[in-house]
């Protein structure tokens, strides 16, 4: 049983860094315009497990840690991958393409035009200083896959 959850705890590791290459809010005066860095995705899941896929993801993928994401004032969401991380993301490519992102209030949805199958994911966005932290509710996105029943991703940036 344990094996079966180190499977599942690093399929949806895998899947969330990858599907997080698309997301970020304005808060008072600040803007998700700019680079920023993933430093954890915690998933909380139907059962209440809650676990950081980030160390598990860049323990398997160290480069991982290296990605930026720039968010640019037109609503274009780029993926900014380092050359000795090219190599291993390739056959991942098409969940780090360019999506597109409209941030209305705090509410952010993000759609991955390389994945025309994939949903319109939908986050509320919150910003702190040089922090940045989306939250994914799954009850509120119920055509994204969702084959685990988890309930919940935090999501947390810093800005580069």
């Amino acid at each position: 049983m344990k094996k079966n959850a180190n499977h599942h705890r690093l399929f949806w590791g895998v899947i969330l860094i990858l599907c997080w290459a698309i997301q970020p809010v304005s808060g008072a005066g600040q803007s998700i315009v700019g680079k920023w860095t993933r430093t954890a995705a915690i998933l909380t899941e139907a059962d209440g497990t809650v676990t950081d896929m980030q160390p598990l993801v860049e323990k398997q993928m160290p480069c991982v840690a290296s990605i930026v994401y720039e968010f640019t004032a037109s609503g274009a969401q780029k993926t900014i991958i380092p050359g000795d991380c090219l190599t291993a993301m390739k056959p991942l490519a098409k969940l780090y393409a360019d999506a597109e992102y409209v941030l209305t209030g705090n509410k952010l949805t993000v759609k991955a035009p390389a994945m025309p199958d994939f949903p319109p994911s939908v986050y509320l966005i919150k910003i702190q200083g040089d922090t940045m932290t989306w939250d994914f509710q799954y009850a509120d996105n119920p055509s994204y896959p969702n084959p685990t029943k988890a309930k919940h991703l935090r999501v947390v940036y810093k800005k580069v």
